[in-house]
């Protein structure tokens, strides 16, 4: 049928498919897959991992093979406008090719014409619509001499439309110029099927906006060297490939069956007396085209459909495609959902927030669930729609749902989505995965900070400057010098206690280091415990201010900054505004001298002591404190929070259309813990994971391996690993590189997420 000429035919050697025909096929993103392969689980599986089709089904194998399409599918049938569009004539009278083939008694030649024209049948009620259309050339073709007759026809300049040009509508395929130009006319010679298949998959290599035209053909080798059909082999190529005679087209011989030399000598008489140019060559393999992987939203507004809701879910009835056509029924096409979503509340400024979603069609049930549905290679919901009918008046109403972020997570994780046909192979190997999802207790933290600043993009806005990060510490009274006098202190007593007991190495084993390890670790957390945070005055920010300017402006010398207190007190100002920074006073009681922090809201002109309860009036001179919001306050003390935030940041910043997260979640299978993703978001259709560490000797050789067993199931795109260094040892990239290798069969990218270098170095506050 017209219509559906990019279906690509992959042949396969041995069991596997080669990584460059998985690279191609990402790229061409098929919606159905038709194996002539035995199935197997592994390739089932890869087919609904890397490409996701919505549907997969076991093809038959004929005995004669011949390149076809399907027979269901949307059919585009001859029209005028259809004609003159594929014509592209200005003002001329376009003929329409009608070959009648019934009676020919050469089958080669029959073959020749179905599969490089195509025909048309006038009889069908479908091609009604041709049927009165005034410059149909009908050529009837019985033998050799007709056939002849024909191919000579076609030379005189006059616009000429085949039927095979037609079903060159619908073009969506990328464009490659690495393999073409428009100079080029490709003549394909030899019986074999790989000859055919090469004809057939030509159109993948073309430029797109060349691809309606007639810039191939098909010979058997039988007519390739029939000395009688020479000159009209000669007269059609020259005529098609440089109409206008100005000797900088090529014509290009290929074939998988013929020598060289046979190819070469064919190719010789066929361009004999023509200004041609020409190459010709046996193919053994050849590459596959590379479409790039840049996708971008202006390149289709001028093409889409617009509706417009309110809610949160809409339903939308799509027409069908504009395309002027005869009788029909049962038609199907993919209708792609590009769905802008106006809530910006995690989405980069001054960018459309387009959703895009992983490759996961079980993602593609959170938003449509009214029908087949499936997520494209950019990301972009795609459903299955027919043509509505007196049995069918609503098969093209679309229910839109604006999916939660909750279910569409919970969906990827749990894999809770089989394909929709039961006849797909893949049905009874995809199974929902045997994990669940919480949120942690890091991730309550994650929540409750992003609840105080806003979003994502203030709370990064912010930790990504040093000078901030040191003022909370101060604040929360967990600096990293204290800490690290704390580490030493623990490493000391540590060193003394394990070489008084090894004198006698039953000590260790008795049981009486443990108890003493338990003991001193125990005295640690209540002392960190009772170490609270503390309010701190203006005086500790200026002195934060002034020794990182001084800093900068020592490293700086080409752009020094002065100090300016009104910077300082501006840079405030915007964390007490927005209530990160609480303003408050510290009083002391005259009656039992116990200190404590009061909120501006708590003041009053007599203050009651809450520890003795004594009454005493505000002192006029007290000095304004500042002390962290608890939420704040807790996620600084946790010393999880910051990374995670600039690590969720960092992927953040490079979103170009679409960016959502989980806080920090804890994975279950079959009820055990496994392990918690401190990363788990999706930017611009990517569904990243990752593992965040303080620093990388936090890291244990089983967080890699943990994280690549779980990659292998619930199948993300990127795994990230980061801490708060500024670079890591060998042995941390060396895991790096082995997870790649390990994931690589499963399309899961690793890498180590570095932070920009200016979140470690100092900077004016400004």
């Amino acid at each position: 049928k017209w219509g559906g000429r990019y279906n690509l035919i992959l042949t396969k050697r041995g069991r596997t498919i080669s990584d460059s025909q998985w690279t191609f096929l990402k790229q061409y993103d098929p919606d159905f897959v038709n194996l002539a392969i035995p199935s197997t689980k592994k390739l089932a599986l890869d087919l609904d991992t890397k490409i996701t089709p919505l549907h997969v089904i076991s093809g038959i194998s004929r005995e004669n093979f011949s390149p076809s399409i399907d027979e269901s599918g949307l059919s585009i049938y001859p029209s005028a406008q259809t004609i003159r569009q594929v014509g592209n004539a200005f003002g001329s009278d376009v003929f329409y090719v009608l070959f009648d083939v019934e009676e020919c008694e050469d089958e080669n030649i029959k073959k020749f014409i179905e599969r490089n024209f195509g025909t048309t049948d006038l009889r069908d009620i479908s091609n009604q619509r041709i049927r009165d259309y005034a410059h149909n050339l009908r050529l009837k073709i019985t033998d050799k001499a007709s056939f002849i007759t024909a191919l000579m026809s076609f030379n005189d300049f006059k616009p000429y439309v085949f039927p095979i040009q037609l079903s060159s509508l619908g073009d969506f395929i990328g464009d490659d110029r690495s393999h073409d130009n428009e100079n080029n006319f490709y003549v394909f010679v030899g019986d074999s099927p790989m000859d055919l298949v090469d004809f057939w998959n030509n159109p993948f290599y073309l430029q797109s906006w060349t691809r309606t035209r007639l810039r191939q053909i098909w010979i058997p080798s039988v007519l390739a060297e029939d000395p009688e059909l020479k000159e009209a082999f000669q007269k059609f190529i020259h005529g098609r490939a440089d109409p206008y005679g100005n000797g900088q087209k090529t014509a290009i011989f290929c074939t998988r069956s013929l020598t060289n030399a046979k190819i070469n000598e064919i190719a010789a008489s066929l361009t004999e007396g023509t200004w041609l140019l020409k190459q010709a060559g046996t193919r053994r393999e050849t590459p596959y085209p590379d479409y790039g992987n840049y996708f971008s939203f202006d390149r289709i507004k001028l093409e889409m459909i617009h509706f417009r809701g309110t809610g949160e879910e809409e339903k939308i009835i799509v027409p069908p495609p504009d395309i002027q056509e005869g009788v029909m029924g049962g038609e199907h096409w993919m209708n792609d959902l590009y769905i802008q979503v106006p809530e910006k509340k995690v989405v980069p400024v001054n960018f459309e927030t387009w959703l895009q979603l992983p490759k996961n069609n079980s993602v593609a049930h959170t938003v449509i669930n009214t029908g087949p549905s499936r997520i494209n290679q950019d990301g972009i919901p795609s459903v299955l729609s027919a043509r509505s009918s007196q049995f069918n008046s609503t098969s093209q109403d679309i229910i839109i749902t604006i999916p939660k972020t909750w279910n569409v997570f919970a969906s990827m994780i749990l894999n809770t989505g089989k394909p929709y046909f039961t006849t797909d192979i893949r049905y009874r190997y995809i199974k929902p995965y045997q994990y669940t999802i919480s949120v942690s207790g890091a991730g309550r933290h994650i929540h409750g900070f992003l609840e105080v600043f806003g979003s994502l993009e203030s709370a990064y806005q912010i930790f990504e400057e040093r000078h901030w990060r040191m003022f909370f510490d101060q604040i929360s009274n967990v600096t990293p010098e204290k800490e690290q006098k704390r580490l030493d202190e623990i490493k000391a007593k540590l060193t003394k206690q394990i070489r008084r007991l090894s004198a006698d190495p039953a000590n260790l084993s008795s049981g009486r280091f443990l108890d003493w390890l338990a003991d001193k670790m125990q005295d640690t957390a209540r002392v960190y415990a009772e170490e609270k945070p503390k309010a701190v005055p203006f005086s500790e920010l200026e002195k934060i201010a002034k020794s990182e300017l001084a800093e900068y402006n020592s490293k700086n010398p080409n752009s020094r900054f002065r100090y300016l207190k009104r910077d300082v007190v501006g840079a405030l100002k915007t964390l007490t505004d927005s209530q990160i920074v609480l303003i408050g006073y510290e009083m002391k009681c005259p009656n039992c001298l116990n200190r404590e922090w009061r909120a501006l809201n708590e003041i009053d002109q007599m203050v009651t002591c809450r520890g003795c309860g004594y009454s005493y009036p505000f002192p006029p001179e007290n000095e304004i404190f500042y002390k962290l919001n608890s939420l704040v306050e807790n996620g600084i003390r946790s010393r999880g929070v910051a990374p995670v935030i600039l690590g969720l940041g960092t992927i953040f910043r490079d979103a170009r259309h679409y960016f959502d997260f989980l806080p920090p979640v804890d994975i279950f299978k079959k009820g055990k813990h496994i392990t918690d993703l401190d990363i788990c978001c999706i930017i611009d259709g990517k569904f990243i994971i990752g593992e965040v560490k303080v620093k990388y000797s936090l890291l244990h050789p089983s967080d890699f391996e943990t994280m690549t067993q779980l990659a292998k199931e619930i199948h993300p795109d990127k795994i990230v690993f980061c801490t708060m260094d500024r670079t890591i040892p060998q042995r941390i990239k060396d895991q790096i590189t082995q997870m790649n290798t390990d994931l690589a069969p499963y399309d899961v990218i690793v890498e180590w997420l570095y932070f920009d270098r200016w979140i470690f170095e100092a900077n004016p506050i400004r």
